[in-house]
């Protein structure tokens, strides 16, 4: 998968998720995602997702 924002290879798992690589995330949102557990987790990543207007 590639990042949305630079179209870099993503290799974390994060990342991958996310949709974006750890440094343009950082650049886009201004911060990080902090780590969440189960449900929760996918729900950030469909917020993000949302925000962004990328589906994978």
């Amino acid at each position: 998968m590639k990042c949305g924002a630079c179209g870099r290879t993503l290799k974390d798992e994060k990342s991958i998720k996310l949709g974006y690589g750890k440094t343009c995330y950082k650049k886009l949102f201004k911060g990080e995602v902090k780590k969440q557990e189960g449900q929760e987790d996918n729900l950030l990543v469909d917020f993000v997702a949302e925000l962004v207007g990328w589906r994978g």
